[in-house]
This record gives C-alpha cells, structure tokens and sequence, in this order.
C-alpha cells in the first residue's frame, strides 16, 4: 500500500529535486578543490562542461543503463526474486504493486540519467580528453573510458540513494 501511495511519489520526485542543488555545490567545490590539488589525469569535476562531453554523454548513457539501474529495485528489499513473486491474490492490486514500482523506477531513470551524463561530461572535461580520444579504440582510450563510466555510475547512484553504503548495509542485515 505505501509504495501505491500517490505521497511515496512524490516523496521520492521531491527528494531526487532537493539533492540536484546539493549535488551541484559539491561538484562545484570539488571542481576547486580539485583543480588547485589534484594533477588533470586524476581530476573527475568541472566547473563547465564542455558542448563535445555533454553530447558523449548523453549517448553513452544507453551503454551502462542496466549496470546504472542497478538490474533491481531499491524499493524491493530482495530485488529480482521479489519482482517476480505474487504478493497479492487480487488481479487488480498485483497490477497496481507492479504499476507503481515501476512507475518509481522510471522516476529514478530519470534522475540517474541526469546526474550520469553530468559527472561523465564533467569527468570528461576535467580531465581534458576529447571524444575522439574516448571513441578511437585504443586500450588506453578504453581503460579511461572504462574508469570515467565507473565514476559517473557511482556518482549517479549516490545523488540518488541507490548507492551501497555501511548504513545501508547495516539495516538490511538487520532486518534479515
């Protein structure tokens, strides 16, 4: 019933809209931060992205999308196997269970997408490569590649409490 609730939407829309100023500032600190201590090759912010790394990122998002959602839900306590398990017997509130985790799913899809292509552009810009360098195939271009997609995934993941972290970790073997 709570993940049916109408307020459950809109709680999770308004938490992933109130992290975005959160995670911009942060960025934006990193981004001094960064520049003033770390050398370009280690660098993962930017205070502007660059037109070139937006663009990329905006199309490489469909190459990491299952790795990005995680291949279950974080409004499922035991993901896959839960997904598919019938928890009501009625027709009609079954569909409305799945219709509404769904539906949460692509509310986070949309705020995942976002804050990928935004830490990839970022990633992408602080450290000076260009797209061409990214796409040429070579095993350093691949291994970069590689590296900032691990980043941007985990950035994405943070902004939007899908993360694994100690605390989470801690609760869910407590309640097991």
């Amino acid at each position: 019933a709570m993940l049916i609730n109408p307020r459950t939407h809109f709680r999770n829309i308004l938490g992933n809209v109130a992290m975005m100023p959160a995670v911009r500032m942060k960025n934006s600190i990193g981004a001094l931060i960064e520049k003033a201590v770390l050398p370009k090759e280690e660098r993962t912010k930017a205070l502007k992205s660059s037109r070139a790394a937006k663009d990329f990122a905006a199309k490489d998002i469909n190459n990491v999308i299952d790795e990005l959602m995680g291949g279950g839900s974080k409004y499922v306590a035991r993901g896959k196997i839960n997904d598919k398990r019938q928890i009501f017997q009625s027709k009609f509130l079954e569909t409305a269970r799945k219709g509404s985790s769904n539906i949460l799913e692509k509310e986070d899809e949309l705020f995942l997408r976002h804050h990928y292509k935004n830490s990839l552009a970022q990633a992408i810009t602080a450290r000076g490569y260009t797209t061409e360098f990214l796409t040429n195939g070579t095993k350093e271009a691949n291994q970069a590649l590689a590296e900032l997609r691990s980043y941007a995934i985990e950035e994405a993941k943070q902004a939007t409490y899908r993360d694994k972290n100690i605390i989470a970790e801690k609760i869910s073997q407590a309640q097991r």
